[in-house]
C-alpha cells in the first residue's frame, strides 16, 4: 500500500494554480479557433473572391461550382465553432440537465475508439444537483475521462454522482495503470496535468485522488451540502 497515495486538496497548491489553468484553456481555446476556422475562413474568402470575378466576367459557368465549394467550407466552419462552443459548454447542460449531459459524454467517449468501457451510477436527482455546481461537475468529468483515454491505458471506468445526508459526491475510477509515484501530486490520473483539484476546492469542494502503480487511478470529490456555496 506504500505505492498508494491520497490527494487531499485541502493541502494543495495556492489557488492561482486554478488561473493559470484557466489561462492555459483560452489559450487552447484561441489556438484551436485559430487553426480550425483560420484556414476554413481563408478559403471562403477566396472562393468568393474568385466568385465575384466571375459575376465581373459574366462567366457563369463556374459559378455554381465555386459557390459550392464555398458552402462547403461555410458548413465545415460551423461544426468546428459547434464543437468548441459545445467544449465551453454544451447547450443540453441548461436545456436537458447535469445527468443527460453526463450520458452524452460518457457516449462520446466510449465512440471515440480508444475501446473504453464507461459504467455509470446516477444515484441523484436533476433537482438535487445545484444549479452552480453542474458546469463544474460536467468539467471535472470531462477532464478525468480525457485524461483516462489518453493517460491511463485503461479499459474500463466508472463513473458515479451520488447524494448522502451530508454531500453531494462525485466519483471517477479507471482500471489503467495508474500514477507511478507522489511525484506527481497537483497532477491527473496517469500523470496528466490536472485542473480538477483546483476546481473542486473553488466550488467549495474537497478532492481525494488515489492511485498506485497497476491500481487504477480514483477520483473522490465531495460537496458539503452545507458548505456548497453559489
Amino acid at each position: 500500500m506504500d505505492d498508494i497515495f491520497h490527494f487531499d486538496t485541502l493541502l494543495a497548491g495556492p489557488p492561482d494554480q486554478l488561473l493559470k489553468a484557466q489561462e492555459q484553456e483560452r489559450q487552447r481555446i484561441a489556438a484551436d479557433l485559430h487553426d480550425a476556422l483560420g484556414p476554413l475562413l481563408t478559403l471562403i474568402r477566396l472562393e468568393l473572391g474568385r466568385a465575384s470575378e466571375l459575376v465581373r466576367e459574366d462567366d457563369l459557368s463556374d459559378l455554381a461550382v465555386v459557390i459550392g465549394r464555398a458552402h462547403g467550407h461555410v458548413a465545415q466552419a460551423f461544426d468546428e465553432l459547434r464543437r468548441t462552443v459545445v467544449n465551453l459548454r454544451p447547450a443540453m447542460l441548461d436545456d436537458l440537465g447535469i445527468l443527460p449531459t453526463l450520458g452524452w459524454l460518457v457516449r462520446e467517449f466510449e465512440r471515440c475508439g480508444s475501446g473504453l468501457r464507461i459504467r455509470t451510477d446516477f444515484a441523484v436527482t436533476e433537482q438535487a444537483v445545484p444549479s452552480h455546481l453542474k458546469i463544474t461537475i460536467f468539467r471535472i468529468c470531462q477532464e478525468a475521462l480525457n485524461n483516462i483515454v489518453r493517460h491511463a491505458q485503461a479499459s474500463h471506468a466508472a463513473l458515479s454522482l451520488t447524494l448522502t445526508d451530508e454531500s453531494l459526491c462525485l466519483a471517477i475510477d479507471d482500471d489503467g495503470c495508474g500514477m507511478p509515484d507522489n511525484s506527481h501530486r497537483g497532477r491527473g490520473p496517469a500523470g496528466g496535468t490536472s485542473s480538477i483539484p483546483q476546481r473542486a476546492t473553488s466550488s467549495g469542494g474537497r478532492c481525494d485522488i488515489t492511485s498506485g502503480p497497476g491500481l487504477g487511478t480514483r477520483i473522490h470529490v465531495c460537496w458539503p451540502l452545507a458548505g456548497i456555496r453559489p
